[in-house]
Formats: C-alpha cells, structure tokens, sequence
C-alpha cells in the first residue's frame, strides 16, 4: 500500500473495524471513519478508535455520506457498516434494507458524483450464497418441501463454495448482501470506481456481540466453568466456515490494493466444522478434557480427533465428529434428546434448544479460497485458536 493513502472506513467501531485500524496503523496512511457513534465502549480493541479521524452520522443520510466523502476524499474506501443478524433480519427486514441497501447505494453515489478514482471495497457475506447443495437427496427433499430450487445446480455437491457458486440468499440480510455486492460491481463498470466484492464466510474473535451462536455458546461456558453441567443450543450439526476475524481483515487489506472493476473473493478458512464441534473445543479450551459423546444409544470415543477430509478433490483438516456428520453417518433426529459430552472433570449436556431452529438453513458452508490464496492471502489461526481468543476474552471480562 502506498504511503499517505486516504482511507475511510465505514462501520469503523463494529465488530470489524477496530481490528481492521489495528492491521492498517503498520501503514503510513490517514485513517477516517464513519459510524453512528464514535465510540464502542465495549470492544477488547476500542483504543485503536483514537487513531482515526470519525465522523458521526447515517449512511442513510444522502447529504451526509455526501459532504463527508467530499471533505475526505479517500483513496481507499473499505465498506463495512451493515446491520448483519439473520435473525434480526427477519425482525426487522425494512431496517436492514434501509441500513445495508441505502447506505451503500449513497456512498457509491456520492463517490461516483464527485467523480475521482479510489478503491473500494465492498464487505460481502457467505450468506449471499444461501442454500449450497450438498446431496441428491437434500436438493429433492428441498423440491419438495419449497418447490424447483433457483438457480438450478450445475453440480452436486455444489461444494466447496467458489465464487461461481449460484446465489440462493434465504434472509433478509442475505439478500441485503447480494444487493450491495451487485452494485459495488454495476457502479465499478460506469464510474471511477474500483470495486472489489469480499464474500466473506464467519469470521469470529474477541468482541464479536450478541445475537450469534458463539457468543452465545461462550457465555453458556462460562457457567460451566462456575459449576454448571448444561448447554443449549440449536441446530448443532449445521457446519460453517470459521475464519479468524484478524485473517480477515488482513484479507480486505490484501484486496483493497487491487485496482480491480467488480471481482469477486471468497474469503474464509476453507475447512468446515459443526457447531457441535465449536462446543466441544470450547469445553476443550475450558479445561474440559473430552473423551467421548453418547447419544441415542451411540457413542463416539475421541470425537474431536483431527482428521483430513475431501470433497470434489478439495482436502481440508477437520475432526473426526465433522466427518460422520459430513458423511450422513450422524443427522440432526438422532441427537433430539440430547448429547452426553463425557470429559475427565464431569459429564456436560448439551440440549437442543428448538426455538432457536431456523425454517430453512444452511447446512453446510466450505468456502474455496484457492482464489485469493493466488494473490498471497494465507490462513493464520485453527479453529480451536479462535476458541481458546474468544473464552479468554469472555473470562476476563467476569
């Protein structure tokens, strides 16, 4: 990156941003931001805010997003400001649509208007590709529950996910997602802009707030740790993509040097795990040596020893529970009553929690990122290193 580069950051004191300041200040650069506050008392990283320059105010504010970027300038634009629960989504579909869609369409507006060239890029999500299909078997089940599912698949599994894969949104937020994407991309053909599109799968950390799986299971840890010997969940055997949140930002920082016109990067882990597994880790980390699980009258001895596994010729490092749930051998009725975690210290239940189960969800998520690997962006943290970040964080804070 060039040195006294202009650089604006939007959704500067989120989840991302104070981490994305962090990686950025080993540049000689300006520092801008626009949140709605200028401060997250809350976040392990608040202290990297003082380095930038924030101004306050709402993306949804035309005149505002105006002003701001022609008093700015900048260079370099990362875009990340977004209201981004699914469940939330579904809540309050009209805020995510004013937030995620009419922000972004007023930033790029405003940059295309007062007509100078600068970067941009644009904060996509996994969940922009909504339904991956897996198996024959799911993708005629899913017929007939919903009826012809569109875009048809060239391929099954339609696994890993490159960035090729058809886009099947099932939320609000997700198809908020697709929006901004398409747009970064539309304006990048007839402006000064160059947008880059980052479909990012879940990335995690310390700081990461309320309302997601893992903030939720770590907080349930905890109690385990005090004396507890129960934890609630929903579907446990939905698998995702885990990515540490300072890979990802060093991802964004790799892509906003390109001058690219509308490209398009997968970034994540490029491996895929349970979250029955993130739970298991994190007795794991907790001091909770696991031995084995029992459900239904089945038992798995050592079931997050590390294994290799490959789907359409794509190897990846997971753990041997993740591969039974990925081969059929393990589906989500067989652990309707529960599972027995038996570890050195005590036994743990974990319990499904069915309120928390979605109609219709992703069932496994693997994102292919051979694409932006080409280009230098490496994977630096295991699934159980974001764990043992995140409960150490959660720990401090009691």
């Amino acid at each position: 990156m060039n040195l006294n580069k202009k650089i604006l950051i939007t959704g500067i004191s989120g989840f991302v941003g104070p981490y994305l300041l962090k990686e950025l200040l080993s540049y000689d650069v300006y520092l801008y931001g626009i949140d709605f506050k200028k401060e997250n008392l809350n976040h392990p990283l608040k202290d990297f805010l003082k380095e930038a320059e924030i101004y306050e105010g709402d993306l949804r504010d035309k005149d505002f997003v105006f002003n701001t970027v022609k008093k700015i300038k900048p260079e370099i634009v990362f875009h990340l400001a977004a209201k981004s629960s699914v469940k939330e989504s579904f809540e309050n579909p009209y805020d995510f649509f004013e937030v995620n869609c009419k922000g972004t369409l007023n930033l790029l507006e405003a940059i295309k208007k007062l007509d100078f060239e600068v970067n941009f890029l644009f904060a996509g999500s996994s969940d922009e590709y909504g339904i991956v299909l897996y198996s024959n078997k799911q993708y005629e089940d899913l017929k007939k529950e919903y009826g012809e599912i569109l875009p048809k698949p060239k391929k099954l599994p339609e696994l890993p996910v490159n960035e090729n894969n058809p886009l099947r949104p099932i939320s609000p937020y997700g198809i908020t997602k697709v929006y901004g994407d398409f747009l970064t991309r539309t304006y990048s053909i007839f402006s000064n802009i160059n947008g880059i599109v980052s479909r990012s799968f879940n990335h995690e950390g310390k700081g990461r707030g309320e309302g997601f799986v893992t903030t939720d299971i770590m907080k349930q840890i905890i109690n385990v740790i005090k004396g507890g010997n129960e934890i609630k969940a929903g579907n446990i055997i939905a698998m995702r993509d885990w990515s540490c949140v300072s890979d990802v930002v060093k991802a964004y920082v790799l892509l906003s040097k390109k001058k690219s016109k509308g490209e398009v990067f997968n970034v994540g882990s490029g491996r895929t795990n349970s979250v029955l597994t993130f739970i298991l880790l994190s007795l794991e980390v907790a001091g909770f040596k696991v031995e084995e699980i029992e459900f239904k009258n089945k038992k798995i001895e050592n079931p997050i020893e590390k294994v290799k596994f490959e789907i359409n010729n794509f190897s990846f490092e997971t753990y041997k529970i993740d591969k039974l749930i990925l081969k059929g051998k393990i589906k989500f009725e067989d652990l309707c009553d529960g599972v027995i975690v038996k570890t050195k210290q005590k036994n743990v239940k974990i319990n499904i929690d069915f309120e928390k189960i979605r109609k219709i969800d992703i069932p496994v998520l693997l994102c292919d990122n051979r694409k932006i690997k080409k280009i230098g962006f490496k994977v630096n943290y295991d699934l159980k290193e974001i764990v043992r970040e995140m409960l150490d964080y959660f720990i401090s804070l009691k």
